[in-house]
C-alpha cells in the first residue's frame, strides 16, 4: 500500500490518498482531507481547521472518493459544494484563541 499527501499552493488544503501499487495517480483513493482556514499574519488568532474523512456505509466499509483523471481532489470539492455530505464525517476544531500570557514577551 502506498500513501501520498497532496496540497494546494498556499498549503491550506491537504488530501491524503492511498493506492495498492505505483503509480498511485491511476488507482488512488482519497482517505481524508484537512482544510486550514486562511489567517494572514496570525491577525485572527490561531487558524481554524476542518478535517474530512469518508463515512462508513451500511456494511461498515468506507465510502470511496476517487480523484478525477486530472488528479484534482474530489472530497474537498464535494465538501465545498455541499454535495453528498452523508458520505463524509466532518470535524472542526474548537474555536482557537491566543493565550496572551504564553505569547507575551
Amino acid at each position: 500500500m502506498f500513501f501520498a499527501l497532496t496540497y494546494n499552493f498556499l498549503m491550506l488544503n491537504f488530501v491524503g490518498c492511498c493506492s495498492p501499487r505505483l503509480p498511485i495517480i491511476n488507482e488512488r483513493k482519497e482517505m481524508g482531507a484537512i482544510k486550514y482556514h486562511l489567517n494572514i499574519l496570525g491577525l485572527g488568532g490561531p487558524r481554524k481547521m476542518t478535517a474530512i474523512i469518508p463515512s462508513l456505509d451500511k456494511d461498515g466499509n468506507p465510502h470511496i472518493f476517487q480523484p478525477k483523471p486530472c488528479g484534482a481532489p474530489v472530497i474537498l470539492d464535494m465538501f465545498k459544494r455541499n454535495k453528498e455530505r452523508e458520505k463524509m464525517v466532518v470535524m472542526q476544531n474548537m474555536h482557537p484563541h491566543w493565550n496572551k500570557q504564553v505569547t507575551h514577551l
